[in-house]
């Protein structure tokens, strides 16, 4: 699986997101996603494009995580 799209879809946490080592693209947009939940994001290393729009992330510093997404 390449994309996955899953927004407006009340999440509250990312943990039972699928292990897609190949996700390029990922739409979590209108949850209520919050900021300790995107270190899960680092197992999809070859993400592209990540939509996290009107979530309850706080803190523009917590995508650090996501610092070696060299193509994100």
């Amino acid at each position: 699986m390449e994309n996955l799209i899953i927004a407006e879809c009340d999440l509250v946490s990312l943990d039972n997101l699928p292990d897609c080592p190949q996700l390029l693209e990922l739409d979590i947009s209108s949850n209520a996603i919050k900021d300790e939940d995107l270190k899960i994001l680092a197992k999809y290393p070859k993400l592209t494009k990540l939509n996290i729009a009107d979530n309850k992330i706080a803190k523009l510093d917590t995508i650090k995580c996501l610092k070696n997404h060299k193509k994100l």
